[in-house]
């Protein structure tokens, strides 16, 4: 209790308090003092506003004022010096000079073309002499160009048409006259000179000359005419008539080979001399191709009735049609042969008539045909045995019990039907060889054992 630092419990927070309100109510009144200061501020920024918008609208009022006296009023309350305009029509416009007009500005406006003035003349002005205007003026001058001059224009090379029309189309109502001659440099109808030359100034109703050129003074020949004559005869006829000669294609055509077809100038036509003349020349008729062989059935032996077919195959070399044509002879020539089918395209088989029992020989005429040509071919003769129909028999051939090689033949009526044929025979034994054969009726049958007869005997076939 006795410690002078000691202060009890409840004063202390008293004192607290009431620091705390002391600075809340200064806080407070700075606060206040604060917004008063910014209101202060924001009064004074209006008023500056309002006094800076007042002085603007002030001085506007001022410019606009002065720009409507200046251009409206000013006449009302002031008056600007005139003065008489001065002559200058008359006078050479690069002779005035700025200097000698002080009250006037000097300005060239323009040009005119003037038969009353010459060139760099002033031909007229504005405002007009005399005239009041007001010092500092603009005086527009219109200055003239002189006359301008027709002149003669280059027509040299240019038909002779084209260089009227050019002449006419001036305007000046002149004569023209036209002069002709040969000459070897310009084409015929052309303008080789004029007179007046060209750039000569012309004059309304002036003669002008035109010399046209007639072309060469050149030697015309008629050519003749050349188609239908023979190639060699046509090129002699081209050089008698002092011509040359020129080209000579073939031509396709029914014509004879070496006719002339075509000629490049129709006879008849006036040309100058060593012209060229060029030629077609046929060819000649189409000729057809030989046919050719290519493949044919060989010759054939079948029996009495049986089915045989004959057949073959040719080639051209060209794009002709082929035909085929067979034929059958007895005795194996082409004169007597007796036409089997007739000529016709696909034609390329034929059936052989084995109904009767013989030796016939067929062959086939090939025909080619191009156009009006035709070539045809004769084949080989195809040569076909027709047997008479047979019975087959089986016989057996007893053979020599001897060791040895063997030759076997078998003939039916004198015809060789088979071997020869070769047997080995071993150790001695028996062999018996069975050997087929064909006939009709009884016939007799030989055997032959190289080469000799080993047995005949009659065999009836049914």
């Amino acid at each position: 209790m006795n410690d002078p630092d000691y202060m009890p419990k409840t004063l202390g927070r008293t004192n607290a308090v009431k620091g705390a309100l002391a600075d809340a109510v200064a806080k407070k009144k700075q606060l206040e003092q604060d917004k008063k200061a910014q209101q202060d501020a924001s009064r004074r920024g209006s008023r500056i506003a309002v006094i800076a918008g007042v002085v603007c609208i002030a001085l506007a009022v001022i410019v606009i004022c002065y720009f409507l006296y200046n251009y409206f009023f000013s006449g009302l309350f002031g008056k600007t010096e005139e003065t008489a305009v001065p002559r200058l029509i008359g006078l050479t416009a690069d002779q005035i000079r700025a200097e000698d007009y002080p009250d006037f500005v000097i300005q060239i406006d323009g040009y005119v073309e003037s038969s009353q003035y010459a060139a760099g003349v002033v031909v007229d002005q504005s405002p007009l002499p005399e005239k009041q205007a007001k010092v500092g003026s603009t005086i527009k001058l219109t200055v003239s160009a002189g006359v301008s001059e027709t002149k003669m224009p280059p027509l040299v090379n240019l038909t002779r048409q084209n260089a009227e029309q050019q002449l006419n189309a001036l305007g000046l109502n002149l004569n023209i006259q036209i002069e002709e001659r040969k000459d070897d440099i310009y084409t015929e109808g052309y303008v080789i000179q004029t007179d007046p030359v060209s750039d000569t100034p012309l004059t309304s109703g002036q003669t002008v000359t035109l010399v046209v050129s007639l072309g060469p003074d050149i030697e015309l020949t008629e050519v003749p005419t050349l188609v239908g004559e023979d190639v060699d005869k046509a090129l002699q006829m081209i050089a008698d008539a002092g011509l040359q000669n020129g080209s000579i294609r073939s031509d396709d055509s029914d014509l004879p080979a070496g006719t002339v077809t075509f000629q490049s100038i129709d006879g008849g036509q006036m040309v100058k001399k060593d012209t060229v003349i060029n030629l077609r020349v046929s060819k000649g008729p189409e000729e057809a191709a030989t046919p050719v062989v290519t493949n044919l059935t060989q010759d054939q032996a079948v029996l009495q009735d049986e089915s045989v077919t004959l057949s073959i195959s040719a080639y051209a070399s060209d794009d002709g049609t082929l035909r085929y044509a067979w034929y059958m002879s007895t005795d194996g020539g082409y004169e007597n042969a007796a036409l089997v089918s007739r000529s016709r395209e696909g034609n390329t088989t034929c059936a052989a008539d084995t109904s009767v029992p013989g030796t016939y020989y067929y062959f086939c005429v090939v025909e080619n045909s191009l156009g009006d040509d035709t070539k045809t071919t004769k084949s080989n003769m195809i040569e076909v045995v027709v047997q008479e129909k047979t019975v087959e028999k089986t016989i057996e051939v007893n053979l020599p019990s001897k060791s040895g090689l063997y030759e076997i033949t078998v003939y039916v009526d004198g015809v060789l039907q088979y071997g020869p044929a070769s047997v080995s025979i071993t150790d001695d034994r028996s062999v018996i060889v069975e050997v087929t054969v064909r006939g009709k009726g009884t016939l007799p049958v030989d055997v032959y054992l190289d080469g000799a007869i080993y047995d005949s005997q009659l065999i009836l076939f049914e």
